[in-house]
């Protein structure tokens, strides 16, 4: 789980402009956060949740980087969905996590995102 405030991401993209989105987001995210009514709140959902990620691995972000986690909506329930960069999948397969189940929600400044991961048996 991660709670996070917009105003931190409003103030971080006011002093270092893309530069942090550009180190965080996967390439596959950059087109829905350009096109997103409100960037700091966008950008807040998609770091809440890959924190969230990283703290269910019980790594953080050791081994893993923000770029390599993915938040996505499912085309017909609007649900998210997350999906792994090749390196970040080998790397959540080695902690063996298996499939992801995320929620995010805001309330005002304040993004809140869960993510639970099924587990799966790590051969020896």
């Amino acid at each position: 789980m991660d709670l996070v405030s917009v105003a931190r991401f409003r103030d971080l993209l006011a002093r270092r402009g893309s530069a942090f989105a550009e180190r965080i987001l996967h390439a596959s995210e950059w087109p829905m956060h350009q096109a997103a009514r409100d960037p700091a709140r966008d950008l807040a959902k998609r770091w809440a949740v890959k924190e969230a990620f990283a703290k269910a691995l019980r790594t953080g972000f050791s081994g893993i980087y923000a770029c390599d986690i993915a938040l996505h909506r499912d085309p017909e329930s609007g649900a998210p969905t997350l999906s792994l960069s090749d390196r970040g999948r080998a790397f959540a397969s080695r902690r063996g996590a298996g499939r992801a189940h995320v929620s995010v929600s805001d309330e005002g400044d304040q993004i809140i995102a869960m993510v639970a991961l099924e587990q799966v048996s790590v051969a020896s």
